[in-house]
């Protein structure tokens, strides 16, 4: 492969010989070329993919999820939805995890959480391998931002106080993803990061990394990258390309690459005609 490509997206075999030569660079790749406008309602999809050294060839080794994004735009907010499935290692790969959630963004550089604003965390496991037939775990958690303090509610059914996120904007990873495909390149950005709205940690920061020109198969593409840092997480890395949208995020040992139609979501699952969910 003779692709020249960012070490974000390039530093192992997995990455140079399967990932991208099964997609981006593909005879018929699951680059987009479709026109996008990241500051209107918008929906973008991606393949969950394993980047550590291993070189799987198998698609259900190495793309073990899916994450699909939403955006819909109403004055000076943002609703963010977000549905994603993910392979359980435990049982790989008869299981999986089908999580879903939305909530509201301020329609600023980072899209952080509205104060004050409310959401629902919901998750359950299925094993897929057989017939559709209802969940044998699930999982709820709703939670809330009001006044600078963050709020969680379980299924007992009682609120409590989760922590004082104090003065400045929230942000949470998935507000991001969205958000790099606009955000301005010529400083940094400083926030509160809140994981899956579940974790929080204070002092991260954000900023434009640089242009890059990658080729993919031939076709090359110009990239634009930001840099993610802050306490409790390696650093990430997000790639847009010319019309904002987002392409590749890089987290450590895993990546999302964009694909129109998400692997997971066709792969069949056996012993079972009716195919996967």
């Amino acid at each position: 492969m003779s692709d020249v490509l960012h070490w974000s997206f390039n530093d192992n075999v997995m990455l140079r010989n399967t990932i991208f030569p099964k997609g981006f660079s593909a005879a018929e790749s699951t680059l987009p070329a479709a026109a996008f406008d990241p500051s209107s309602d918008w929906e973008n999809s991606y393949d969950l993919v394993y980047s550590g050294p291993q070189d799987f060839t198998e698609p259900n080794k190495y793309i073990y999820g899916s994450l699909r994004l939403g955006a819909k735009f109403s004055g000076d907010g943002v609703r963010l939805s977000v549905s994603s499935v993910r392979q359980m290692g435990q049982n790989f790969p008869k299981e999986r995890e089908f999580l879903t959630t939305a909530f509201d963004c301020n329609r600023d550089e980072l899209l952080s959480l509205k104060d004050p604003s409310h959401w629902k965390i919901e998750a359950e496991t299925r094993n897929v391998q057989t017939a559709p037939v209802a969940p044998f775990r699930n999982y709820f958690q709703k939670g809330s931002l009001n006044k600078g303090r963050i709020h969680k509610k379980g299924a007992s059914g009682d609120s409590y106080l989760c922590r004082e996120a104090g003065a400045g904007p929230i942000a949470c990873n998935w507000g991001l993803l969205a958000a790099v495909q606009t955000m301005p390149r010529d400083r940094r950005i400083s926030f509160s990061y809140f994981e899956d709205l579940e974790r929080f940690s204070a002092g991260h920061s954000i900023a434009f990394l640089d242009d890059f020109e990658a080729e993919f198969g031939g076709r090359k593409v110009m990239l634009h990258g930001y840099t993610h840092k802050g306490p409790g997480i390696i650093p990430s890395y997000y790639w847009v390309d010319d019309s904002g949208r987002l392409l590749i995020a890089r987290f450590g040992l895993s990546m999302l690459v964009y694909n129109a139609n998400p692997t997971i979501d066709s792969i069949p699952s056996k012993g079972w005609k009716g195919g996967a969910e």
